[in-house]
């Protein structure tokens, strides 16, 4: 102990706080010795349906089942305009490009009476639902719904869901109605939409390859038992473009924006850059399973792509592979480029894909690493000449959740960007000129 002090404690300050584990006591005497063994045995998980959670790609017709066993994965703290857990169903949503996710769910409807906003159903009852995320990478697929590995990261929701829809909210506030409250609900691609509330249709979500979101849908009474209901995928390509469902590919549906099997290949990054006279195509992947090939399209519009090149894939690996190929021949103006990921069964998956301006030439070199990061990440890339560089961190919504200016210097330069306030998920680091225009973009992983 220290010279005049009279006693000390150790006190617990978290699973328990200010619980107080050990005291010495007065009277102290200079040159006593303690000791004390503190037990650091973390509390159990809390028990969570959210666990249970299936994976949801096929547009589904059924009896919905009761999986609520009673334990809490909803509260007011992150069930955000839902009434409250009535024994709903929880699903996992893993997005295998990018996209706009939008879908409807369905059911017969209700017979109900409201009467000073009191609602009386007199047949049965309709479905409301939340979404929460994004959340990633992938979720390993397990039909059975016997490997929580992933969701245990998810669940219950920490936060309150992006989206969300209580149709029930709807009649809560009629002096006096009589009829069917209508049941349908869902994404819509409307930006005008709210995101939450009580409407029967939320805003789309802008989706990105990787991400993992956790769906809820919910009956609006409590123990209201099985009912039918449909969910039909409306989805689309990224800023609303049709999707085209790849008529070999085995692993996707929900109009090829989900993903329901282990896909061949884990793709960390795909980037493509002009440098000189060239275009450079880089890729690299966090594992491999019975993986083919890649192939390298190009397309002029985003819209209509063409294969200009092929590499030979590692077929089965557990450690990152990094791959690159070079257009010795890229278009003028501005091309979009994206990766055709092919298994030895030719099943295939596309990467999102990315627009280079070969009109104006210029090498940014944009490199992120470590990637996956934790704490934070260290950005690299070129300059010609110095000057400016403004860099934002993006989330899936291309909200910017944190931006910053680097002074750039010619050639190489490298900055560090904190990561301590992301939640884990994929992001999108977007260097720009002082004058707005784009010098590069790059995915990343916060685990």
């Amino acid at each position: 102990g220290q010279q005049n002090q009279n006693r000390f404690s150790v006190v617990q300050t978290t699973f328990t706080p200010n619980t107080q584990v050990f005291n010495s006591g007065n009277g102290m005497v200079n040159g006593s010795v303690y000791s004390v063994v503190v037990t650091c045995e973390p509390p159990p998980s809390p028990p969570t349906d959210c666990l249970g959670a299936t994976p949801l790609c096929d547009p589904l017709t059924g009896v919905l089942p009761n999986t609520d066993s009673g334990q809490p994965d909803l509260s007011a703290a992150n069930r955000g305009c839902l009434g409250g857990e009535n024994g709903g169903t929880w699903y996992s949503l893993n997005v295998a490009q990018d996209g706009v996710m939008a879908f409807t769910i369905d059911y017969n409807g209700g017979f109900a009476l409201s009467i000073f906003g009191f609602i009386i159903p007199l047949v049965t009852n309709n479905y409301d639902f939340a979404i929460w995320g994004p959340y990633g990478p992938y979720l390993p697929i397990d039909p059975l719904g016997t490997d929580t590995a992933g969701l245990d990261l998810m669940c219950p929701p920490s936060s309150p869901p992006i989206r969300c829809s209580n149709r029930y909210a709807d009649w809560q506030g009629a002096f006096f109605a009589l009829g069917f409250n209508p049941a349908s609900t869902g994404l819509v691609y409307d930006p005008a939409l709210p995101v939450s509330g009580g409407q029967r249709y939320v805003r789309h979500l802008n989706v990105l390859t990787g991400q993992v979101y956790l769906l809820y849908v919910n009956p609006t009474q409590i123990n209201a038992g099985a009912g039918e209901y449909s969910i039909t995928w409306n989805n689309l390509g990224p800023g609303g473009a049709p999707l085209v469902p790849d008529p070999l590919d085995n692993y996707f549906t929900g109009n090829d924006l989900l993903v329901c099997g282990p896909l061949p290949v884990e793709l960390l990054d795909f980037n493509a850059k002009a440098v000189h006279e060239h275009v450079q195509v880089t890729w690299s992947t966090a594992t491999e399973l019975n993986s083919a090939y890649f192939e390298v399209e190009r397309s002029a519009d985003g819209h209509s792509f063409a294969p200009i090149g092929r590499v030979t894939a590692a077929g089965q690996s557990q450690q990152r592979i990094d791959y690159g190929f070079i257009d010795t021949a890229p278009l003028p103006g501005t091309s979009y480029y994206r990766l055709r990921s092919v298994d030895l069964d030719d099943t295939y998956t596309h990467s999102h894909s990315v627009p280079v301006d070969f009109g104006r030439p210029r090498s940014t070199g944009l490199d992120l690493y470590p990637n996956p990061a934790n704490a934070s990440i260290t950005v690299s890339y070129d300059l010609s000449g110095e000057g400016a560089v403004h860099w934002n961190v993006l989330d899936a919504l291309g909200r910017r959740l944190d931006t910053g200016i680097n002074a750039g210097q010619r050639g190489r330069n490298r900055f560090v960007v904190p990561l301590e306030r992301l939640e884990p998920g994929t992001y999108l680091m977007d260097l720009r000129h002082p004058d707005g225009s784009s010098l590069g973009t790059a995915r990343f992983v916060k685990q």
